[in-house]
């Protein structure tokens, strides 16, 4: 943004800060962007090396107590789902799919 977007007619600073163009950085505002900037670029690199962990690890079982040891929750996993209601009665030898003996 230059000067003369500010100054270029009657009331055009007034309109630049009413459009949110105007930015006022002090020190705190700019040491408060660096410390935020650091803070995302940590939690990335660390979710990186979580994903790069579990995609190492042999079996789902052991992914899944390396993730709970972290503090994730899992319990939407673990939990069978809910079974889906029906609102039409469904054919299922029209559906080709393998039939379960009975």
């Amino acid at each position: 943004m230059m000067l003369y977007d500010y100054t270029k007619e009657k009331g055009a600073c007034y309109n630049q800060l009413l459009d949110g163009q105007v930015q006022i950085e002090t020190d705190d505002m700019l040491r408060a962007k660096k410390e935020y900037i650091k803070m995302m670029e940590q939690i990335e690199a660390n979710f990186n090396a979580v994903v790069a962990t579990v995609e190492g690890m042999k079996t789902a079982k052991d992914a899944a107590a390396y993730l709970k040891e972290l503090g994730f929750d899992l319990s939407e996993l673990e939990e069978p789902p809910t079974p889906v209601m029906l609102a039409k009665r469904v054919e299922s030898r029209f559906l080709l799919v393998e039939q379960k003996a009975a």
